[in-house]
């Protein structure tokens, strides 16, 4: 019996207007046994050949005149659509099963492209150009689909939100968030010469070198003293990767200089003794106490990203390739049987968290890409493929944490916040870095 026969449960495709998507987010986080159809959509009325069928759920102005025999029809209100709060009822409603093992298989067998559209769609809608990660990864993102692809339209919006980000460019970079998108906007400097991004890129760093705080040589993530004695993590994939992307394009050795020091600070600082893993930050006295899985993984990210730009032959790049190595290693033994990474990396009593495991994906085949790590680092990116897919709905990934910052409680990090669904810029990112391994 294929996956989709054994479907209990049909939503009719609502109207236009209503987004029921952190309702069907919540519906795949569950695994609960729902008929789609390709590229998500959902159908206009009951499929045929579903014996298994228990449950339909229209709108309120929709009534299904093909309703099998014995099948429950019910007709909610449009705000039980556009909220994920109705979801944990439904299963209820009709004895419907949830980890239901066909229904994960429906979403293994989604082809990649697939969810990469998804997640593309969404970032083609994107309205925001506020100078932090999200805006980095958007336009990112749509400008290595457009390199992959030819795309002309990931091409357009990727210049699109670069201009506009330009548009209202600040003068100096009040955090390192801001030193972030200097990193995709230097790897589009030639598509937009008019704008100088090289020129405004260096004077930006070279002020938040001269004016940012520093504890213990690390660079702060604010400009200003708000932060002042504490030391974060961030700086290694905000800050570290455009100091070296800036250095190799302008043969400005100081900025690799720079990069290749914080880095070295950062794990001498913050690795973790037993398992080589960052910790998210420290004080003069103290670390905080959690593997939090998704700093953690960031840091091998712009671990990784530093030593791509880096030019080959610096002596460096070797004393990085072996930290990232063994950050590579600690995120392969972190790894759950299900194939995704928890919300603390060594505490098996929290939830998986889909943004850590969407990013420990990501560095793990970029780490693949770049020779570092054996087969069993490919093992776990494709593993943890596939759990990402049951984890994802038309671009939108499930079950986030919320953003965390630094914190002596170790609560903090096991208990955050989840959303019910997010933003898609990490998974469209390792959605990207799939098909590159894929093409190779």
């Amino acid at each position: 019996m294929t996956p989709e026969i054994n479907s209990q449960l049909v939503f009719i495709a609502p109207k236009r207007g209503i987004n029921p998507h952190f309702l069907l987010a919540r519906m795949t986080d569950l695994s609960v046994p729902f008929y789609f159809e390709p590229h998500y959509r959902l159908p206009e009325k009951v499929p045929d050949n579903l014996p298994n069928l228990k449950l339909v759920i229209s709108t309120q102005d929709t009534v299904p005149s093909d309703l099998p025999k014995g099948v429950r029809w019910l007709a909610i209100p449009d705000h039980y659509w556009e909220s994920d709060r109705f979801a944990e009822r439904i299963p209820m409603l009709a004895d419907i099963p949830i980890h239901d093992a066909g229904m994960n298989l429906r979403l293994e067998g989604i082809p990649d492209e697939e969810v990469l559209t998804a997640t593309l769609r969404r970032m083609l809608e994107y309205p925001y150009t506020i100078w932090n990660d999200v805006l980095r990864y958007y336009m990112e993102c749509l400008w290595h689909y457009h390199l992959l692809t030819g795309d002309s339209q990931a091409r357009e919006k990727a210049l699109s939100l670069a201009r506009e980000a330009l548009a209202d460019r600040p003068e100096v970079a009040e955090n390192v968030d801001y030193l972030a998108c200097l990193y995709p906007l230097l790897g589009m400097a030639d598509a937009l010469p008019e704008l100088d991004i090289i020129g405004y890129a260096t004077r930006v760093c070279d002020d938040y070198l001269t004016h940012a705080p520093r504890l213990r040589g690390v660079l702060n993530n604010f400009r200003t003293s708000l932060e002042a004695g504490i030391l974060r993590s961030e700086v290694a994939f905000q800050a570290c990767p455009p100091f070296a992307r800036l250095a190799r394009i302008t043969r400005e050795r100081r900025f690799a200089d720079e990069a290749i020091g914080q880095l070295l600070l950062l794990d001498k600082e913050l690795s973790d003794e037993r398992w080589g893993a960052w910790h998210l930050g420290c004080t003069e006295k103290r670390r905080t106490p959690s593997l939090w899985g998704r700093g953690a993984v960031f840091s091998l990210r712009g671990v990784l990203d530093t030593i791509n730009e880096l030019p080959e032959g610096q002596s460096e790049k070797a004393i990085l390739s072996r930290i990232a190595d063994r950050m590579v290693k600690s995120f392969v033994n972190f790894q759950t049987e299900e194939g995704l990474w928890r919300q603390v990396l060594d505490e098996p009593a929290t939830r998986p968290e889909i943004s850590a495991s969407c990013w420990a994906v990501n560095a793990l085949a970029l780490a693949v890409e770049m020779k570092i790590g054996g087969g069993e680092v490919r093992a776990a990116v494709q593993k943890g493929w596939l759990a990402l897919k049951r984890k994802s709905w038309d671009g939108l990934p499930v079950s986030v944490c919320a953003a965390t910052t630094t914190s002596f409680d170790p609560d903090y990090f096991r208990y955050s916040i989840f959303a019910p669904a997010s933003n898609g810029h990490f998974l469209a990112s390792t959605a990207l870095q799939i098909l590159k391994l894929n093409k190779r």
